[in-house]
């Protein structure tokens, strides 16, 4: 079993702060891995709460997965506020999407027209 498998296997098993119900496999999402580090999105079925967690994990002498490593509890539990939170789980969800298929040309992306590199296929557009 790889990591991101072993990963979801231990995370069902984990609750909804704010339902209480189990999350769902196929709604665990094991987003970008960084060394022995896992950024995962937990997405509820029953009350469509989403959260993000950063999550560790241990080794075994074999190589195989032994442990689990949560920072914060709260990490699985979506932040309270008095308002909107100015930015939300999808967000941070959207802008990873995004990333994935960003080229780097933020002059591009953000500068004025007179800024911004003619591409191939738009002269005159």
């Amino acid at each position: 079993m790889d990591a991101a498998a072993w990963i979801r296997s231990r995370l069902a098993g984990f609750t909804c702060a704010a339902c209480g119900r189990h999350y769902r496999r196929d709604h665990i999402r094991v987003l970008a891995q960084r060394e022995a580090l896992f950024f995962v999105a937990l997405d509820c079925r029953a009350c469509a709460a989403e959260s993000v967690a950063i999550v560790s994990l241990e080794h075994g002498a074999d190589g195989s997965p032994t442990s689990l490593g949560l920072g914060d509890p709260d990490d699985l539990q979506p932040a309270l506020s008095d308002g909107d939170p100015d930015v939300l789980a999808s967000d941070v969800l959207a802008m990873h999407e995004f990333l994935r298929g960003f080229d780097g040309d933020f002059r591009g992306l953000f500068g004025t027209p007179r800024e911004r590199p003619e591409r191939p296929g738009t002269a005159g557009a």
